[in-house]
Parts: structure tokens; C-alpha cells; sequence
């Protein structure tokens, strides 16, 4: 467990240092061609104010990690979802008056108890 933790921050660790580092740096580091082009850029563009539609930017191999064309998932089958329990329709009960020693006592609840 302490081996697989210490693999694991230093992965971490190195994803870090990876983000942390300038773009020109990792790609001197391997041979790579890159999509140089900017037409959108180009002052001899004659429709002002229009997008220009280019090819797509591909990136070097080295910096894909999943280099896979899209495939859509396969359908989860999913179970049919429980039924919820019936319960009886609950209703109002009529209001319930309290005693009458019940009221006295509730309004002398200051002093000392009174004794019957």
C-alpha cells in the first residue's frame, strides 16, 4: 500500500511539473510537426468581418494520449425502477379541546404547585 501511494504522488507529481512547464520546452523535446498555417490570419483575406472555415489543427502524436476516433457507447440497460408503496389518503382529525385542569394548570405555571 505505502509502494502503490509513493507511485501515485509521484505521478501526481510529474502531471504537475508537466503543466507547469512552458509549451516551447516539451515540444523541443521530441521531433514534431505541428499545422503551421493561420489562413484566417492572412492579411489577403477579402471578406472582411466573415469566418474563414480551415482544416483542422492536428497536434503531434506524441501529445495525444487517446488518439482513437469517436465511438458512441453502448446502451446501459437499465432495470425497471421499484414500485413505491400505497399508503391510505391520510386525513384532518377534528381538534382536540384539552381538559379543564389541564387549562388551569397550563396558565398558573408560575409559584408554587398548587395542591388538590
Amino acid at each position: 500500500m505505502q509502494t502503490l501511494r509513493f507511485l501515485l504522488a509521484w505521478l501526481l507529481l510529474l502531471c504537475l511539473v508537466r503543466t507547469l512547464l512552458p509549451e516551447a520546452w516539451v515540444l523541443a523535446l521530441h521531433r514534431h510537426e505541428h499545422t503551421t498555417e493561420e489562413p484566417a490570419q492572412t492579411p489577403a483575406f477579402r471578406h472582411k468581418g466573415k469566418a474563414l472555415v480551415s482544416k483542422a489543427h492536428q497536434h503531434c502524436p506524441v501529445e495525444q494520449f487517446y488518439d482513437v476516433a469517436y465511438q458512441a457507447a453502448v446502451p446501459v440497460p437499465m432495470p425497471c425502477p421499484p414500485v413505491a408503496p400505497r399508503y391510505a389518503v391520510a386525513t384532518a382529525l377534528p381538534p382536540v379541546r384539552p381538559a379543564a385542569g389541564e387549562a388551569l394548570f397550563a396558565r398558573s405555571l408560575r409559584g408554587p404547585p398548587a395542591h388538590a
